[in-house]
């Protein structure tokens, strides 16, 4: 049985303590990125992160692409290209959807390529099309 214990500071808001004084962040981790991939890589800094398959599809089919990485999960690999446009270099993937999948994969690209300006980009809806029909939406 593995047990993992958290300091916590004390801090309350109405005899509650506050995840943020309860996240441990000096204590050496029990597992690792690098148990998975070995050592951090730099290979590239920008990467281009997308929902689509197609917009994918078409990246691979219109520009010279070479596969630097695999982000391995139970449901499948997925696998990180590199390529380049106008003298400037980009890694980029398709993005599992879904909040805590997305995150993830991008932590991982990270560990796995350098990378650290990410653009990630897809497609979303409202409830008012008038208010959003041909705009692009940024979410806060």
């Amino acid at each position: 049985m593995l047990r993992i214990s958290l300091r916590m500071k004390g801090r309350t808001v109405k005899g509650k303590i506050m995840i943020i004084d309860s996240y441990d962040k000096d204590t050496e981790a029990i597992i690792s990125l690098k148990d998975f991939y070995g050592e951090k890589k730099t290979l590239i800094a920008k990467c281009l992160i997308t929902f689509s398959e197609s917009i994918l599809d078409y990246l691979l089919g219109q520009f010279e692409c070479q596969e630097i990485g695999k982000v391995n999960s139970c449901n499948g690999a997925m696998p990180i290209y590199k390529s380049e446009y106008k003298g400037q270099e980009f890694a980029f993937y398709l993005s599992r959807i879904g909040s805590a999948p997305a995150s993830s994969q991008c932590v991982e690209v990270n560990w796995l390529t350098g990378a650290n300006q990410f653009i990630m980009f897809g497609s979303c809806g409202s409830l008012d099309r008038e208010q959003t029909f041909g705009k692009y939406i940024i979410p806060t």
